[in-house]
Formats: C-alpha cells, sequence, structure tokens
C-alpha cells in the first residue's frame, strides 16, 4: 500500500521525523482529510513505504493516541477517533481551519450541577464559612470606591502579598509578591503557560493518567503531549527521559497526583529537577490541593521550594480549598516571565472581581482561611475513614489508592466501566481513571460528599458491584 500523500517528510529538516509524521496526520485529521474511522496503515507497513524506523512510527501513532486523535482497537488496528478533539467544523475556506484543528476538548469535573455522591474536583462546600465570607465582603463594598476599576494586569497587591506570605510559610516557596499573577483558577493560569512557552512542535511531558484540562491546554498550542507514566513515587522521570529528550515542559500533580492520587517522593522530585535542569524543560507544578494531606504525615516540600538551576512555575488555586464559584487562582512566575504572562493575561480577559481578591485577602491575613483549612482537614480524615471502611468492606474492591491527602481516592474492581454506568444510572458519579489516559480505577471524591451521602452512594456502588459479581 503506498503511503498517503499528505505525508511529506522533510528530512533536512531539524524537526524529528516522528513530529514531521506525527503533524502531517494531525492536520490530516483536522481538516478531513481522514475522515472519523479511517483505519491508519500498520506501523510496519508505512515504515517500509515511508524508509523510517518503525519505531518513528510507533512514536507518532502514540503521541496522536495521547491526544484523543486516534483510538487502537484490538484486531483492528488503528482508527481516527469518533470525535478527535473538534467541537466545531470551520469550513475549510477560512484561515481560522488549521488553528481550529488545535482546539482541544477540555474535560474538566464538576463542570455543571450540583455535586452529586462521589464527584470528584468539588470540596465541602457545606464547610464554607458563609456567614465570615458574607461579613468580610460587605465591608469591602462598604469601601469599594478603589476596588471599582479594571485593576492591575497581576492582580489586587494585598492578596498578592498575603498569598507570598503563606506560601512561604506553607510550602517553603520564597517568592516576592510582585511574582505572583492572579488568575481565574488553576485551568487560567495552565492555559497563560501554555501560550506563554509554548510553540507548535514542542514537547510536553504529562502524567498519564492526568489531568485533561492540561492536555487540552498544551495540545490546542499545537505542542506534542508525550504521555508519561505514574507509579506510587508519582512521574516516573525515568520513563520521560525514554519517551523524550528534549521537553519543552513538563505538567505535575504532585503532592496528590490527580486522579491516582500518589505524592511525588522527595526522591523523585529531585530527579525531575535534575533532568530538567539538563534539558532546559520547565517544570509546571499544579499543586491543587497541596494544603489537604490529613493523614498527619508532613506535606513535601514543593518543587518550586527545592529547585535551584531547573525553572519551576508554580499554580495554586482556592477553588478546591474554598468554593470554584469564587474563581480566584495564582501563579508564581520567574522575573523574566512575568511581562509575558501579564500581556497574555490582559489579552485573554482580567482575573477576578477586585472586591472579591480583596476580601480573600483579609480573610487570609485575618487567620481565616488558616482555621477553614484545618477544619476540612479534619472533615476530609472523617469523611475518607468512612468511605474506606465501607469500601473494606466490599470483598469485591481489589485495591484503594490515594489515600491520606487531597479529597478523592481510586479504587479498583472489575468491570470497571459496567460498574461506573451502573451507578450513573443511578445518580452516583465514579469516573473511570481510564478516561483520563491509561491507567485503571474508580474515582471516588468525598469532599462534597458528607456521611449521609457516603452512606447512599456506597449503596448504590455495592449493589453495581455485586450485579457484576453473580
Amino acid at each position: 500500500m503506498p503511503a498517503p500523500p499528505f505525508l511529506q517528510l522533510d528530512r533536512r529538516s531539524d524537526v524529528p521525523l516522528q513530529r514531521q509524521l506525527f503533524e502531517c496526520f494531525r492536520q490530516a485529521i483536522a481538516d478531513g482529510t481522514l475522515a472519523p474511522g479511517t483505519r491508519l496503515p500498520p506501523t510496519r507497513e508505512l515504515a517500509d513505504e515511508l524508509r523510517v524506523s518503525r519505531n518513528c512510527v510507533v512514536n507518532a501513532f502514540r503521541y496522536l493516541t495521547a491526544q484523543g486523535l486516534v483510538i487502537a482497537k484490538t484486531g483492528a488496528g488503528t482508527q481516527v477517533a469518533a470525535s478527535p478533539l473538534l467541537r466545531v467544523r470551520v469550513p475549510p475556506s477560512t484561515r481560522a481551519r488549521g488553528r481550529a484543528g488545535r482546539i482541544a476538548r477540555i474535560v474538566t469535573d464538576a463542570s455543571s450541577g450540583t455535586a452529586g455522591a462521589f464527584r470528584p474536583g468539588v470540596p465541602a462546600l457545606d464547610l464554607f464559612p458563609l456567614r465570615t465570607w458574607r461579613t468580610i465582603l460587605a465591608r469591602q463594598w462598604r469601601n469599594a470606591m478603589p476596588l471599582l476599576g479594571y485593576g492591575g494586569a497581576s492582580g489586587w497587591p494585598p492578596l498578592r502579598d498575603a498569598i507570598a506570605a503563606h506560601l512561604g510559610a506553607a510550602r517553603g516557596i520564597r517568592c516576592a509578591p510582585e511574582q505572583i499573577l492572579i488568575v481565574n483558577g488553576a485551568q487560567q493560569a495552565i492555559d497563560l503557560a501554555a501560550r506563554v512557552l509554548l510553540e507548535p512542535g514542542d514537547a510536553v511531558c504529562v502524567e498519564d493518567a492526568g489531568y485533561l484540562g492540561a492536555r487540552s491546554a498544551f495540545a490546542a498550542t499545537g505542542a506534542v503531549v508525550v504521555p508519561v507514566p505514574v507509579d506510587e513515587e508519582g512521574f516516573v522521570v525515568a520513563a520521560a527521559r525514554e519517551r523524550e529528550a528534549s521537553p519543552r515542559l513538563v505538567y505535575v500533580t504532585p503532592s496528590h497526583q490527580y486522579p491516582l492520587g500518589a505524592t511525588m517522593s522527595l526522591t523523585r522530585r529531585q530527579e525531575l529537577l535534575a533532568w530538567c535542569s539538563e534539558t532546559g524543560a520547565w517544570i509546571l507544578e499544579d499543586d491543587y490541593d497541596s494544603e489537604l494531606r490529613h493523614d498527619g504525615r508532613r506535606e513535601l516540600p514543593a518543587i518550586h521550594a527545592l529547585a535551584r538551576n531547573a525553572a519551576v512555575i508554580y499554580i495554586g488555586t482556592f477553588s478546591h480549598l474554598l468554593a470554584p464559584a469564587l474563581r480566584i487562582g495564582f501563579a508564581v512566575v520567574p522575573h523574566d516571565l512575568l511581562q509575558a504572562f501579564q500581556v497574555i493575561a490582559t489579552v485573554a480577559g482580567r482575573g477576578p472581581s477586585t472586591i472579591e481578591q480583596a476580601a480573600l485577602a483579609e480573610f487570609i491575613t485575618s487567620g481565616h482561611f488558616e482555621r477553614h483549612l484545618r477544619r476540612l482537614r479534619t472533615a476530609y480524615a472523617e469523611r475518607e475513614a468512612q468511605l474506606v471502611r465501607h469500601l473494606r468492606a466490599l470483598d469485591a474492591v481489589e485495591a484503594i489508592h490515594g489515600l491520606g491527602a487531597g479529597s478523592h481516592l481510586v479504587i479498583h474492581v472489575r468491570d470497571e466501566a459496567r460498574v461506573a454506568k451502573a451507578c450513573a444510572a443511578n445518580g452516583v458519579e465514579v469516573p473511570l481513571v481510564r478516561d483520563y489516559g491509561n491507567a485503571r480505577g474508580l474515582i471516588l471524591g468525598y469532599g462534597s460528599t458528607d456521611a449521609n451521602a457516603i452512606r447512599a452512594g456506597m449503596a448504590v456502588l455495592a449493589a453495581a458491584i455485586h450485579r457484576r459479581a453473580r
């Protein structure tokens, strides 16, 4: 079978052949040359036809799979996905066609509706200090005249001061307040980093399984997303070295890996820093729930706090600690990138309401934030313990992972897809880990699930498991 005409490789180019091959297929899928369901040539035959190594083709196909453009089916080869990351069809005549091919499907937890039993990514909204917040917010409105403008590109200065002080005490991060950029949650911080740092064809190493919102932001820039496995110590640096020699960016969630729940060991953090220092790669550290270790063990220092020669951008959010509706997150940005981040942030849209930023600054400096965190840790420890007791009473639960931190855990059972479907039919969400990458398990969030909801949710989960076990 001759190679398709859209596969044009430039052997004089500095771009690796596997990257060129990936780009050719990706563009063909984006512009409709390869329709959904189209079967790709076998890797060995295509390698022979193009006179390249089979590994070159295999790696290109792996990149396509990681971005959701193709799927590998046993006995049916590799096919273009039914919905390959595209939401909008753009007429071929428009200049926007190429850009549309890079717009990725952003999938986030708790994207709509109210939180049901075990929905991950939603904090304990029943514990939100509403009365205190209302009082502080009312006080800010009484003195709101300085807050009614657009505000600075980096955010309200007193909030940046408060976050810098908190990070120094809680995470060992030494940064100046002017390095902090206030954004509309962690997703915007990831998107800004992608826009500032990445060019089409750049390699980005991500955790596999991992947060889909990050993958989507990277893919939208035209970067090549390289999935890297996760074990009980977190991101496997040795595997990353084998898969990508020169990444531009490495994205990790070290405190409580999403979704598998591993905490990256100190040794692995140091190994990651050494590798990125060697290669010149940036590290994007998403510390989305580092404040929520509740098993009594001390949280490890942030990667940012350990960095000397490596370049780290640190991301945090208050969505997981207070309420998603606040839409307040932040990024700690190196001085030499600050102007670029500020410009892109201004173009993308200003940050959160300055009045709510001012309220959060007072909430932190007055000690309310620390008190709320202590209350959350206590509640999450109790909710996790109750959930684990129920799970361990079920013989069909083979393993439980991700304990002692955050607000979710992962379990292994047989027939995971059917169990998840049966639960969903009865209003209980237990997302499949495989939807986030190459790993198995069911995700059970307990942040927004109180004792009564845990009992009700476990009844549904147990019934679904037992129906499959018979």
